[in-house]
């Protein structure tokens, strides 16, 4: 499966892919083992999404709990960071390429508005087979 991690209504979610809005709905299906591939937000800006005020749990949050938590064979191959937040892509990208699998490709790309496009190609007729 592909995890799309970001909170944002307005971007939407490329076709294919599960939508995740939380570190902890994020957290759920990574720990499925079932992720192949996922792209990762760095801001999570809406307490509505049943955080309280104060820290709002983010995409590093979600690094170092993988770092600490996920077993290595249920780590995802691909990790595609897609933060508009140059510091927050950094420390994502920093920790994944320094602890992450080896086998885990991490590839950082700023958002842009053909994104979920590009990433839905393909999907029309459901997920590929991986």
């Amino acid at each position: 499966m592909k995890l799309w991690f970001d909170d944002s209504e307005i971007r939407g979610c490329p076709k294919g892919w599960v939508h995740a809005k939380s570190v902890e709905e994020a957290m759920e299906i990574i720990g499925t083992g079932e992720v192949v591939e996922m792209s990762l937000d760095h801001d999570i800006e809406r307490p509505a999404f049943g955080y309280a005020e104060g820290h709002i749990p983010d995409g590093t949050d979600l690094v170092n709990w993988m770092l600490g938590n996920l077993p290595i064979p249920k780590w995802p191959h691909t990790i595609r960071i897609h933060s508009m937040s140059a510091r927050g892509a950094a420390n994502m990208d920093h920790l994944l390429m320094t602890k992450a699998p080896r086998f885990t490709e991490v590839i950082v790309v700023r958002y842009h508005s053909r994104m979920i496009d590009e990433l839905s190609k393909g999907e029309e007729n459901g997920p590929k087979k991986e």
